[in-house]
């Protein structure tokens, strides 16, 4: 079973980042504390904010911005249903969960390839997750800014454009979330995967999985509400 580095991120008045797991397997943690932050009074959120599957048309629309399409949505209902939209749970039996209902709509490059999938699911009625999934991308300085754009997209799409106000720990956007997730597995000696999660923003918690990919990296993100 491949081990999973651990990026844990709060949001709020006092916002602290750590990381986990940067020696070698088989080793201990380290943990480097976050740079000191001046005292902010505390931000109201807006936990009753929720999205919809009708949402993807915002998604849509904030990737058709950035030369990026998506495919009109297709509803899975069979067994499959683990493929596109299983998300982790701890209370879940083998700590995974997958809805009783889920959508998969393609993402597409302005050369008509597929490189990702945008993945809502939970019940007919309404979702309680979103999985996007993309291809393995190359490293930064070649494309890994399709993949910033994705991300992006779906998190303004279904969350807000609250990101660069907000700045959730301390990350001045997704793309250097991102980067600093990169470098964190470009240090790594044995190619563990790498997880980090935001918690609080707009009453989601959204979750950045990057794992070594032959090229490149392999990234995910999950949006739980």
């Amino acid at each position: 079973m491949r081990k999973i580095l651990m990026l844990p991120i709060l949001l709020g008045a006092a916002a602290a980042v750590s990381f986990a797991g940067l020696l070698a397997s088989g080793g201990p943690t380290a943990e480097l504390p976050a740079a000191p932050t001046p005292p902010q009074p505390p931000q109201p959120v807006e936990l009753g904010k929720v999205f919809t599957y009708y949402d993807v048309e915002h998604v849509s629309a904030e990737l058709e911005a950035r030369g990026l399409s998506l495919s009109m949505p297709v509803p899975i209902t069979d067994h499959t249903i683990p493929q596109y939209c299983a998300y982790y749970d701890a209370a879940a039996e083998g700590g995974l969960a997958s809805p009783s209902y889920c959508t998969t709509s393609g993402i597409i490059d302005a050369n008509g390839i597929t490189v990702g999938n945008v993945n809502l699911g939970g019940d007919t009625s309404s979702p309680v997750v979103a999985v996007i999934a993309l291809d393995p991308v190359p490293p930064i300085g070649t494309s890994r800014g399709h993949a910033d754009a994705i991300f992006e997209s779906v998190i303004t799409g279904l969350v807000c454009d609250c990101w660069r106000e907000q700045q959730p720990g301390g990350f001045e956007s997704v793309s250097a979330w991102m980067a600093k997730a990169e470098s964190m597995l470009d240090g790594s000696a044995d190619e563990r995967p790498l997880k980090s999660t935001i918690s609080g923003l707009e009453g989601t918690d959204i979750i950045l999985e990057a794992a070594p990919a032959p090229g490149g990296y392999q990234w995910t993100m999950v949006i739980l509400q």
